[in-house]
């Protein structure tokens, strides 16, 4: 697989993957919501989601 580079540069790499965070949250919640009766368990378990998340991605901008 070809590499594009992306990664090289932080502040791109930073852009992409917090575009990729909420998106993902966005898309657990829809789902959690279609599939779970009840709907306070799917908000919360959302929450939790993408609080890891948000967390891995402010880690990992503390850290690189």
């Amino acid at each position: 697989m070809p590499d594009l580079g992306l990664w090289e540069t932080p502040v791109a790499a930073a852009v992409v993957e917090g575009a990729l965070v909420p998106a993902g949250t966005v898309l657990y919640t829809w789902r959690m919501l279609r599939v779970q009766p009840d709907r306070v368990r799917a908000r919360l378990h959302s929450a939790g989601g993408g609080s890891l998340l948000v967390g891995s991605f402010v880690f990992g901008l503390l850290t690189s």
